[in-house]
Protein backbone atom coordinates (compact mmCIF):
# COMPACT_ATOMS: atom_id res chain seq x y z
CA UNK A 1 0.00 0.00 0.00
CA UNK A 2 2.81 2.36 0.94
CA UNK A 3 4.61 1.40 -2.26
CA UNK A 4 1.48 2.21 -4.26
CA UNK A 5 1.11 5.62 -2.57
CA UNK A 6 4.79 6.38 -3.13
CA UNK A 7 4.35 5.44 -6.78
CA UNK A 8 1.40 7.79 -7.13
CA UNK A 9 3.39 10.58 -5.46
CA UNK A 10 6.25 10.00 -7.86
CA UNK A 11 3.90 10.12 -10.86
CA UNK A 12 2.40 13.37 -9.55
CA UNK A 13 5.84 14.90 -9.18
CA UNK A 14 6.75 13.84 -12.72
CA UNK A 15 3.49 15.34 -14.04
CA UNK A 16 4.17 18.62 -12.22
CA UNK A 17 7.71 18.67 -13.57
CA UNK A 18 6.49 18.06 -17.13
CA UNK A 19 3.93 20.85 -16.69
CA UNK A 20 6.54 23.30 -15.47
CA UNK A 21 8.86 22.36 -18.34
CA UNK A 22 6.05 22.87 -20.85
CA UNK A 23 5.27 26.27 -19.32
CA UNK A 24 8.94 27.30 -19.60
CA UNK A 25 9.01 26.20 -23.25
CA UNK A 26 5.83 28.21 -23.99
CA UNK A 27 7.31 31.32 -22.34
CA UNK A 28 10.53 30.92 -24.32
CA UNK A 29 8.56 30.50 -27.55
CA UNK A 30 6.47 33.58 -26.78
CA UNK A 31 9.57 35.67 -26.06
CA UNK A 32 11.29 34.37 -29.19
CA UNK A 33 8.20 35.14 -31.27
CA UNK A 34 8.01 38.65 -29.81
CA UNK A 35 11.67 39.26 -30.54
CA UNK A 36 11.25 38.10 -34.12
CA UNK A 37 8.05 40.02 -34.91
CA UNK A 38 7.93 43.44 -36.57
CA UNK A 39 5.34 46.08 -35.70
CA UNK A 40 4.51 48.65 -38.37
CA UNK A 41 3.26 52.21 -37.90
CA UNK A 42 1.69 54.01 -40.86
CA UNK A 43 2.04 57.67 -41.79
CA UNK A 44 3.70 59.84 -44.37
CA UNK A 45 6.98 58.31 -43.24
CA UNK A 46 6.12 54.73 -42.13
CA UNK A 47 8.06 53.08 -39.31
CA UNK A 48 8.73 49.42 -38.54
CA UNK A 49 9.95 48.34 -35.10
CA UNK A 50 11.52 45.04 -34.10
CA UNK A 51 12.51 44.00 -30.57
CA UNK A 52 15.91 42.36 -30.21
CA UNK A 53 17.88 40.48 -27.59
CA UNK A 54 19.29 42.39 -24.66
CA UNK A 55 16.33 44.77 -24.53
CA UNK A 56 17.37 46.65 -27.68
CA UNK A 57 15.30 47.81 -30.67
CA UNK A 58 15.66 48.05 -34.43
CA UNK A 59 13.68 50.98 -35.85
CA UNK A 60 13.41 51.52 -39.62
CA UNK A 61 12.07 54.76 -41.09
CA UNK A 62 10.83 54.80 -44.70
CA UNK A 63 11.69 57.97 -46.64
CA UNK A 64 10.07 57.10 -49.96
CA UNK A 65 7.72 60.09 -49.76
CA UNK A 66 10.63 62.43 -50.50
CA UNK A 67 12.89 60.07 -52.41
CA UNK A 68 16.31 61.36 -53.31
CA UNK A 69 16.66 63.59 -50.24
CA UNK A 70 18.86 61.90 -47.60
CA UNK A 71 17.95 61.46 -43.96
CA UNK A 72 19.91 63.31 -41.28
CA UNK A 73 19.84 62.56 -37.55
CA UNK A 74 21.12 64.01 -34.32
CA UNK A 75 23.15 62.09 -31.74
CA UNK A 76 22.53 62.59 -27.99
CA UNK A 77 24.56 65.47 -26.59
CA UNK A 78 24.29 64.45 -22.93
CA UNK A 79 27.03 62.32 -21.38
CA UNK A 80 24.70 59.63 -20.01
CA UNK A 81 21.68 59.45 -22.36
CA UNK A 82 18.67 57.20 -21.86
CA UNK A 83 19.40 55.46 -25.16
CA UNK A 84 22.34 55.17 -27.51
CA UNK A 85 21.95 54.33 -31.19
CA UNK A 86 23.75 53.84 -34.45
CA UNK A 87 22.25 54.28 -37.92
CA UNK A 88 22.68 52.93 -41.41
CA UNK A 89 20.87 53.76 -44.64
CA UNK A 90 19.60 51.49 -47.38
CA UNK A 91 17.88 53.07 -50.36
CA UNK A 92 15.29 55.51 -49.01
CA UNK A 93 15.29 53.92 -45.54
CA UNK A 94 17.28 54.65 -42.40
CA UNK A 95 17.58 52.02 -39.65
CA UNK A 96 18.50 52.68 -36.03
CA UNK A 97 19.90 50.06 -33.66
CA UNK A 98 18.77 51.37 -30.27
CA UNK A 99 20.40 50.23 -27.01
CA UNK A 100 18.91 51.07 -23.59
CA UNK A 101 21.29 52.87 -21.24
CA UNK A 102 19.15 53.90 -18.27
CA UNK A 103 15.50 54.16 -17.25
CA UNK A 104 13.62 57.08 -18.81
CA UNK A 105 12.46 58.53 -22.12
CA UNK A 106 14.65 59.05 -25.18
CA UNK A 107 14.01 60.77 -28.51
CA UNK A 108 15.60 60.30 -31.92
CA UNK A 109 15.18 63.32 -34.19
CA UNK A 110 15.43 62.61 -37.93
CA UNK A 111 15.20 65.31 -40.59
CA UNK A 112 15.38 65.97 -44.32
CA UNK A 113 16.24 69.25 -45.99
CA UNK A 114 16.35 70.53 -49.55
CA UNK A 115 19.23 72.82 -50.50
CA UNK A 116 18.56 75.44 -53.19
CA UNK A 117 21.20 77.99 -54.11
CA UNK A 118 23.11 77.04 -50.93
CA UNK A 119 20.04 77.79 -48.78
CA UNK A 120 18.45 74.99 -46.76
CA UNK A 121 14.70 74.42 -46.57
CA UNK A 122 13.18 71.86 -44.16
CA UNK A 123 11.40 69.00 -45.86
CA UNK A 124 10.64 66.59 -43.01
CA UNK A 125 10.95 66.33 -39.24
CA UNK A 126 10.32 62.99 -37.52
CA UNK A 127 10.59 62.31 -33.79
CA UNK A 128 10.88 58.68 -32.62
CA UNK A 129 10.00 58.32 -28.94
CA UNK A 130 11.45 55.43 -26.91
CA UNK A 131 10.91 54.48 -23.25
CA UNK A 132 13.38 52.41 -21.22
CA UNK A 133 12.17 50.42 -18.20
CA UNK A 134 13.76 48.04 -15.71
CA UNK A 135 12.79 44.38 -16.11
CA UNK A 136 13.82 41.26 -14.20
CA UNK A 137 16.34 40.50 -16.93
CA UNK A 138 17.68 44.06 -17.22
CA UNK A 139 16.86 47.20 -19.18
CA UNK A 140 14.20 47.07 -21.90
CA UNK A 141 13.71 49.66 -24.67
CA UNK A 142 10.20 49.98 -26.13
CA UNK A 143 8.91 52.16 -28.95
CA UNK A 144 6.26 54.62 -27.76
CA UNK A 145 5.18 56.80 -30.66
CA UNK A 146 6.19 58.74 -33.75
CA UNK A 147 5.41 62.36 -34.57
CA UNK A 148 6.12 63.73 -37.99
CA UNK A 149 5.86 66.84 -40.11
CA UNK A 150 6.17 66.62 -43.88
CA UNK A 151 6.60 70.04 -45.46
CA UNK A 152 8.12 69.35 -48.85
CA UNK A 153 7.11 71.62 -51.71
CA UNK A 154 7.58 72.02 -55.45
CA UNK A 155 10.77 73.31 -56.99
CA UNK A 156 10.32 75.32 -60.19
CA UNK A 157 12.57 76.97 -62.80
CA UNK A 158 15.38 74.82 -61.40
CA UNK A 159 17.08 74.81 -64.82
CA UNK A 160 17.61 78.58 -64.53
CA UNK A 161 19.57 80.86 -62.23
CA UNK A 162 16.30 82.02 -60.63
CA UNK A 163 14.57 78.94 -59.15
CA UNK A 164 11.52 79.26 -56.94
CA UNK A 165 10.25 76.94 -54.24
CA UNK A 166 6.52 76.60 -53.60
CA UNK A 167 5.47 75.12 -50.24
CA UNK A 168 2.44 75.54 -47.99
CA UNK A 169 1.44 79.23 -48.28
CA UNK A 170 4.95 80.40 -49.21
CA UNK A 171 6.84 81.17 -52.42
CA UNK A 172 10.57 81.17 -51.70
CA UNK A 173 13.04 82.87 -54.05
CA UNK A 174 16.45 81.60 -52.85
CA UNK A 175 18.30 83.18 -55.78
CA UNK A 176 16.16 86.34 -55.69
CA UNK A 177 15.72 87.37 -59.34
CA UNK A 178 12.81 89.41 -60.67
CA UNK A 179 9.96 87.10 -59.70
CA UNK A 180 6.78 88.90 -58.60
CA UNK A 181 3.65 87.44 -57.05
CA UNK A 182 0.66 89.43 -58.25
CA UNK A 183 -3.12 89.14 -58.28
CA UNK A 184 -4.38 87.74 -61.57
CA UNK A 185 -7.01 90.46 -62.08
CA UNK A 186 -4.88 93.52 -61.27
CA UNK A 187 -1.29 92.29 -61.88
CA UNK A 188 -0.35 93.99 -58.61
CA UNK A 189 0.56 92.45 -55.29
CA UNK A 190 -2.56 92.35 -53.08
CA UNK A 191 -0.88 93.84 -50.01
CA UNK A 192 -3.86 93.14 -47.76
CA UNK A 193 -3.43 89.39 -48.40
CA UNK A 194 0.22 88.84 -49.43
CA UNK A 195 3.34 89.86 -47.51
CA UNK A 196 6.94 89.95 -48.75
CA UNK A 197 10.21 89.72 -46.85
CA UNK A 198 13.47 87.88 -46.24
CA UNK A 199 13.69 84.69 -44.15
CA UNK A 200 16.26 83.98 -41.48
CA UNK A 201 18.03 81.70 -43.97
CA UNK A 202 18.45 84.62 -46.39
CA UNK A 203 15.80 83.70 -48.95
CA UNK A 204 13.35 86.30 -50.22
CA UNK A 205 9.73 85.19 -49.99
CA UNK A 206 6.09 85.93 -50.68
CA UNK A 207 3.56 84.62 -48.17
CA UNK A 208 -0.22 84.51 -48.42
CA UNK A 209 -1.44 85.51 -44.97
CA UNK A 210 -5.16 86.03 -45.58
CA UNK A 211 -7.83 85.19 -48.14
CA UNK A 212 -10.75 87.28 -49.40
CA UNK A 213 -14.32 86.46 -48.44
CA UNK A 214 -14.71 84.15 -51.41
CA UNK A 215 -11.89 82.08 -49.82
CA UNK A 216 -9.77 81.80 -52.95
CA UNK A 217 -7.18 84.13 -54.38
CA UNK A 218 -6.04 83.81 -57.98
CA UNK A 219 -2.39 84.76 -58.37
CA UNK A 220 0.40 84.80 -60.94
CA UNK A 221 4.07 84.28 -60.23
CA UNK A 222 5.86 86.01 -63.07
CA UNK A 223 9.42 86.73 -64.18
CA UNK A 224 10.04 89.22 -66.99
CA UNK A 225 13.66 88.15 -67.55
CA UNK A 226 12.72 84.48 -67.85
CA UNK A 227 9.49 85.16 -69.71
CA UNK A 228 7.59 82.84 -67.38
CA UNK A 229 4.19 83.12 -65.74
CA UNK A 230 2.91 80.50 -63.32
CA UNK A 231 -0.77 80.61 -62.42
CA UNK A 232 -1.43 79.87 -58.75
CA UNK A 233 -4.41 79.78 -56.45
CA UNK A 234 -4.45 80.28 -52.70
CA UNK A 235 -7.19 78.49 -50.79
CA UNK A 236 -7.96 76.67 -47.54
CA UNK A 237 -7.14 72.98 -47.22
CA UNK A 238 -9.11 70.43 -45.16
CA UNK A 239 -7.29 71.58 -42.01
CA UNK A 240 -8.39 75.19 -42.60
CA UNK A 241 -4.82 76.22 -43.46
CA UNK A 242 -3.93 78.45 -46.41
CA UNK A 243 -2.04 76.67 -49.16
CA UNK A 244 -0.77 77.58 -52.58
CA UNK A 245 -1.44 75.33 -55.57
CA UNK A 246 -0.77 75.56 -59.26
CA UNK A 247 -3.93 76.44 -61.15
CA UNK A 248 -5.07 74.50 -64.19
Amino acid sequence: MLTKIAGLGKQKLIAIGVGILALIIIVILLITDQLGSTVKYDGQYPVSVKSQKGGSLKITLDGSLTAGIPWEFETPEEENPVITYSAKTSGENITFDVTPNKVGYGTIKVTKRRTINEIDFPVAEVYLEVVVSEKSYGLQADFVTKSEKAIDGELGADDTEQPYYLTENWVYLPADGDWRLVEASTLERPKQYVSVGICDNGSRYYRVDYLPEEQQLDLILKSESLGQEIKLKALYNDNNQIILEKAE
